[in-house]
């Protein structure tokens, strides 16, 4: 539309094409004029209004009142004063314009679309009355005739950035989003300075969006907000595409700034959240979480993020806090997964406080009762009673476990130790054997079942699980395990009176502790076995030397030297 002065300019050329007398109405619109030029618009218009006073009748009075109306947002009244001007001037083509514009701000689309047609066939500015109509047609959802008006009008003036504009924008709102990205495009290039309207972008930035090409809806969220830093809405959708792409860390970035201009957003806390718990930053996840129960958005669920972040963090008072206002807001659930994570935190507890092993077990318990089939809340009451040296209590909730299910082998593990702290020996060892079906590769559980039969004196079977122990992962077995294993094998051999057996693995063994006084005093017995009476007796000098009154090795020297005739 042209400037209020221009039209003005253009206006007072109107007439007959000799010198006039200036009547009271031409007065009062010059007053008008210079009161605007010196910035008055109230004055202007007063002066304007005034004249119309005297001369009712005056198009350029009219028009001047019209468009003040129009620039000040007051479309009822421009179109009052466009509508006198066509009284006089039924072809005016600037009235006809501005009452068409003034028509479509008031969603009079019918009405709109009447002036432009009547300027249209005025037969001056074709363009701008096709591109008016374009935007009645548009405005009535009618995209085809609108994409057909604004074709027109560029047909007729290709370099109106407007034109390709409005184009763009008919399209985009039929969802025509290719020819809507050329048509932005188009515009920008006949009028670069269009590449600041953050409006332009964040439209543009959708259409990538919906033809799926996240990168460059990327790009154009950027530009967007490069120019139009403020705008939330830009910020928060940004961060639902980085999350489409798989960028979390920009994601939360995003909703960052979202945030940090919209604070009271409690969902949008809780989303970011939700973002920080997947970069691993649960202290940023856990203010996030904050700020959503304080906003009273998502509050159950942030609640329940609370609790497991603290829980992971170690802060388990602070996790026990979010569980006890959890239920102070809601009551207590019935979830299993509520009960079971609030249980862990009371074992947890418990290490420091014994007073919490009661309150965990009530929390597993509630677990299995409201799902019986839960296996996880009788392991963990297991070991909430073994840690409270409950023994038998955690054996009982340990077969629990395994009537249900026969092939855990934690469980399995759990009870064979239980079983050994009530030193039901066999028990604990056929626990242990029944891991091992399950499991034959855990070297640790053969080990342990291995020490069970040495100390029941099975050392047949002791030392075949040791050796099955050595052998396993193809003889990979870590240093550490092995010098824990050849003093144990080396004596179950030694009993089992192979001592060519045992002297091997027990002198591996004194590399491993060269000062242990039981693995040289077993070399010595074991030489003294294979009647290797000078190897033996020097043993029992190496043990000597270490402990000077060991009674064993003071009788075992002497036996050695008599045998040996020394």
């Amino acid at each position: 539309m042209k400037t209020v002065t221009s039209i003005i300019v253009a206006l007072m050329l109107y007439g007959c094409s000799g010198p006039a007398v200036a009547g009271p109405g031409d007065d009062a619109l010059g007053q008008a004029q210079s009161l605007q030029s010196q910035g008055d618009a109230r004055g202007a218009l007063n002066a304007a209004l005034q004249g119309l006073t005297v001369e009712p009748d005056n198009p350029k009075l009219n028009f001047f009142v019209g468009e003040i109306y129009f620039n000040t947002g007051r479309f009822d009244s421009a179109l009052f004063y466009y509508d006198r001007v066509l009284l006089k001037k039924g072809k005016d083509p600037d009235a006809l314009y501005g009452a068409g514009m003034a028509a479509l701000k008031l969603k009079g689309y019918d009405a709109a679309f009447g002036y432009f047609e009547r300027g249209e066939k005025s037969g001056k500015d074709k363009a701008k009355f096709m591109y008016g109509q374009g935007l009645a047609m548009m405005e009535k959802g009618d995209y085809a005739k609108a994409d057909l008006n604004f074709r027109k009008a560029i047909d007729k003036d290709k370099k109106n950035p407007l034109y390709h504009l409005a184009l763009a924008e008919a399209n985009y709102r039929n969802k025509t989003y290719p020819i809507a990205l050329s048509e932005y495009g188009r515009a920008i290039e006949i009028d670069s300075s269009l590449f600041q309207e953050a409006g332009i972008h964040y439209k543009m930035a959708q259409a990538h969006l919906n033809m799926r090409n996240i990168p460059a809806a990327i790009e154009e969220y950027k530009i967007d907000l490069q120019i139009s830093p403020q705008d939330t809405l830009a910020w928060q959708e940004l961060g639902k595409i980085y999350l489409i792409a798989g960028k979390v860390p920009e994601a939360a970035f995003s909703l960052e700034k979202y945030v940090g201009l919209k604070p009271t957003d409690g969902e949008a806390w809780y989303s970011l959240g939700q973002l920080y718990l997947q970069i691993q930053d649960q202290e940023k996840a856990a203010h996030a979480f904050e700020k959503a129960v304080e906003l009273k958005a998502k509050v159950a669920e942030s609640f329940g993020h609370l609790a497991r972040i603290y829980s992971d963090r170690k802060e388990f008072e602070r996790a026990l806090d979010a569980y006890s206002r959890y239920e102070a807001q809601f009551g207590q659930p019935d979830s299993v997964e509520y009960w079971f994570e609030k249980g862990k935190t009371m074992m947890k507890l418990g290490e420091k406080n014994a007073v919490y092993f009661d309150s965990a077990l009530m929390a597993f318990e509630r677990a299995a009762q409201i799902e019986p089939t839960f296996t996880q809340a009788f392991e963990y009451a297991g070991l909430t009673m073994y840690y409270q040296r409950q023994y038998q209590r955690s054996i009982d909730y340990f077969n629990r476990l395994l009537q249900q299910d026969s092939t855990n082998v934690n469980a399995y593990r759990n009870l064979a130790f239980a079983y050994l702290k009530t030193e039901q020996y066999q028990n604990a060892a056929r626990s242990f054997r029944k891991a091992l079906d399950i499991k034959p590769d855990d070297v640790l559980m053969r080990s342990m079942l291995a020490k069970i039969y040495s100390f029941n004196k099975d050392f047949d079977n002791a030392a075949a699980q040791y050796e099955m122990v050595l052998k396993s992962n193809g003889g990979q077995v870590s240093d550490s395990l092995k010098c824990e294993i050849y003093p144990e094998l080396g004596f179950d051999y030694l009993n089992l009176g192979k001592c060519s057996a045992a002297l091997p693995i027990l002198l591996q063994a004194e590399k491993c502790k060269p000062r242990d006084t039981a693995i040289l005093m077993n070399i010595a017995a074991s030489y003294q076995l294979c009647n290797s009476i000078k190897e033996a007796n020097s043993y029992f000098r190496k043990v000597l030397e270490i402990e000077p009154n060991n009674k064993q090795a003071l009788r075992g020297e002497m036996e050695t030297r008599l045998q040996s005739g020394g």
